[in-house]
């Protein structure tokens, strides 16, 4: 998810290892370009933007017990990681909100975790409503349908499936 006016974009660098991705941004409501920048980590299975803060996190692999901060207002000045109290793997997508980062992986069911900010603890939320296919992407937008809305890509079901959580003490 991307502050309001903005969009990322990330396209994966296919040989993993040679350890820099690319990121985009664009205006939101026309698409225009505002920037792009190579950054050093592995893989980018998901770019989310604090909009307050303009701060951008990240993983550097698809699983990992940190996640990688960029500064976009002092031109992506790569930042100390947010170091994780547990390890999540097969991580597919993030989002920020509410003081913590939101992530959904195509791990055992789905799962999706909370990671609080600037802290470390790793909250469990369970799976994403549906434990069949690959879990994907996640967005923490306030809906009438629910706070969390987890995306899971299922051959069996065209093309895919929207879950639309609510979030409960």
């Amino acid at each position: 998810m991307s502050p309001a006016g903005t969009s990322t974009r990330r396209n994966e660098q296919p040989d993993y290892e040679c350890g820099e991705q690319a990121i985009a941004r664009y205006d939101a409501k026309t698409l225009a370009f505002v920037d792009a920048v190579t950054v050093p980590q592995h893989e980018a299975s998901f770019v989310t933007v604090d909009p307050k803060t303009m701060i951008v996190y990240s993983m550097d692999r698809f699983g990992g017990d940190a996640l990688l901060r960029y500064d976009v207002r002092k031109g992506w000045k790569q930042l100390r990681p947010v170091r994780m109290s547990q390890f999540v793997d097969r991580v597919q997508g993030g989002d920020v909100f509410a003081g913590a980062v939101w992530l959904s992986t195509d791990y055992d069911a789905n799962m999706l975790y909370r990671v609080a900010l600037p802290g470390r603890n790793v909250d469990v939320l369970g799976n994403a409503g549906h434990v069949d296919g690959e879990g994907e992407g996640i967005d923490a937008t306030k809906l009438r349908s629910g706070r969390l809305h987890a995306l899971t890509v299922d051959v069996m079901v065209t093309p895919v499936w929207l879950g639309n959580l609510a979030l409960t003490a």
